[in-house]
């Protein structure tokens, strides 16, 4: 799920189902998000990565991205 925030462009959720993993499948996803933000005229698009995710971090990193050690703050509101 791929979204534009007015200022970048977001890679908030990537799934694959397992029997499809290392067939192409997820880089073909954003692939496809990079192509329709540029089109859009979005110059940067980020993921969001949990560090304990070892598997998405080496998929990110191999796709061309700059993983970042970064922390996010939550609030429930319910």
């Amino acid at each position: 799920m791929g979204a534009w925030d007015g200022r970048r462009g977001w890679i908030y959720h990537l799934g694959v189902t397992p029997d499809r993993h290392r067939k192409g499948v997820a880089t073909a996803l954003i692939r496809e998000l990079e192509v329709r933000m540029k089109k859009a005229g979005i110059p940067k698009v980020n993921a969001l990565i949990f560090p304990w995710n070892d598997a998405s971090v080496s998929f990110f990193n191999s796709a061309g991205y700059k993983v970042e050690d970064m922390k996010e703050a939550q609030k429930w509101l319910s």
